[in-house]
């Protein structure tokens, strides 16, 4: 069994590459579908991930496919490595939160925001991202 990371590692050294990736696969995604929010969740925004751990991404627009199906296989077409991309429009977050998602729910209250409806760009935020620990 790998360990996990002991320590969180603030964005520089290795840990950039990682955030780079996250931001450029955003933005890969957002020139297609002008994403309104992308939420980091899981180990990776806990800071309790392996080297090797994915990168969970909650991606939110109201331009994705209707067809969940073929909205995800775009959203796996586009992704780069380690990322996990789900992505749901406005309507369909809240139609989940209203049935009690708990998926959903975790996601908004312990993810990390890596771009909000109020902020143009992406933020690289201090996240628990060193690839190496």
């Amino acid at each position: 069994m790998p360990e996990k990371c002991e320590e969180a590692t603030w964005m520089g050294g290795k840990s950039d590459s990682v955030m780079e990736r996250v931001i450029e696969y955003c933005r890969r995604v957002d020139r297609e579908f002008k994403l309104k929010r992308v939420i980091l969740f899981g180990s990776r925004s806990r800071g309790d991930f392996y080297p090797q751990s994915d990168i969970d991404l909650l991606l939110i627009s109201d331009e994705f496919p209707d067809d969940w199906f073929i909205r995800q296989a775009r959203l796996c077409f586009l992704k780069l490595r380690q990322i996990e991309p789900i992505g749901y429009t406005t309507d369909e977050i809240q139609m989940m939160k209203d049935h009690g998602n708990t998926l959903i729910k975790n996601i908004l209250r312990e993810g990390k925001e890596i771009k909000s409806a109020s902020h143009q760009g992406f933020q690289q935020l201090p996240l628990f991202m060193d690839e190496s620990c």
